[in-house]
């Protein structure tokens, strides 16, 4: 299980705690603290952030901004976090045919494969997650937030792998 707050305690000085990255995982997770971050999307990964304090989030695959607490952005989806409590997040490639250096678009070039979604409670959604390294064995990763929003899960082939509490 993983606590937001019991990971960003341990850093000093406030800022990004890495948990997992791409050299050794295959994928990036961590924690970060509230504030204000740069709009941005990621050409080749999916960008999942949970904050059980609330977002607010400009996407431009929305005519409003989206508020809750899970945002999901599939490849390309760019995106503004207006505002974010402390939060956990998850990158992970899910098309072997775009794997190599995560490439940061600072800029909105419409190139999304899909638009970003933000829940408050009670959701989830599946993926087809492709390992960096060991590529053609893809696997079902699914990301969910429990009712009260909470609480969020991520499970692999059905069994829970991650936890994230605030």
């Amino acid at each position: 299980m993983i606590s937001i707050s019991g990971e960003l305690a341990a850093v000093p000085g406030g800022g990004k705690r890495y948990l997992a990255t791409m050299a050794s995982h295959g994928y990036e997770m961590g924690v970060g603290p509230a504030g204000g971050y740069a709009p941005h999307a990621h050409r080749n990964l999916v960008d999942v952030l949970f904050s059980p304090d609330g977002m607010v989030v400009l996407a431009s695959s929305a005519t409003v901004p989206l508020a809750g607490r899970l945002m999901v952005a599939p490849p390309g989806a760019w995106y503004d976090p207006k505002e974010l409590g402390a939060f956990w997040f998850l990158k992970f490639y899910t098309d072997p045919a775009r794997i190599g250096v995560p490439d940061k678009i600072l800029v909105d070039d419409g190139s999304h494969d899909g638009p970003v979604s933000v829940a408050g409670g009670a959701f989830a959604t599946d993926f087809r997650y492709v390992h960096p390294e060991r590529s053609g064995r893809e696997r079902r990763l699914t990301i969910s937030l429990g009712p009260a929003g909470t609480r969020c899960e991520v499970r692999l082939d059905g069994e829970v792998v991650v936890t994230v509490v605030p």
